[in-house]
């Protein structure tokens, strides 16, 4: 009967490690996980805000020169970056100088440019960027960029 028990016991006692080190190990994964979302967040936010940067350089001699041909053209560019769906150029005064639609999303409203620095959104499945360009420390215009957000969905999957 001594036997019974203490095999009884060493069992409830591997059972109780087993428990354990699977409770930490799930705390482990969803740490790990949560980390890698954060950091390609990250990354992702760190990506377009260059992207912007560069349109936004490039197309503040169009926005000079009032030449909307040459600043879509410096958004056609944007076709190389399978996640953004839709980049607009503003002027000064907030009026759409430009714009580009992904070939898939070609129903694209352009929001407002009422944003006067640099600011993102994450919001649902879509990441809105807005940069200002300015030459000399003027402003002359703003670059908006809208993201999908598969490459991050495609980490949970």
């Amino acid at each position: 009967m001594a036997s019974n028990q203490a095999r009884s016991i060493r069992s409830q006692l591997s059972i109780g490690i087993l428990k354990t080190t699977g409770v930490v190990l799930a705390i482990v994964l969803g740490l790990f996980v949560s980390m890698e979302l954060v950091t390609s967040k990250d990354a992702m936010t760190r990506s377009l805000k260059s992207i912007s940067s560069v349109i936004g350089m490039n197309s503040g001699p169009a926005l000079e020169f009032d030449d909307s041909a040459a600043a879509e053209e410096t958004l056609s560019a944007l076709t190389a970056e399978e996640h953004v769906m839709a980049a607009v150029i503003y002027d000064e005064n907030g009026e759409v100088f430009a714009r580009y639609n992904r070939s898939d999303v070609p129903d694209f409203a352009a929001p407002k440019a009422t944003r006067t620095r640099e600011e993102f959104d994450w919001f649902g499945n879509k990441f809105d960027l807005f940069t200002e360009i300015a030459i000399g420390g003027t402003k002359i215009g703003t670059v908006f960029i809208r993201s999908d957000t598969l490459e991050l969905r495609a980490l949970i999957i």
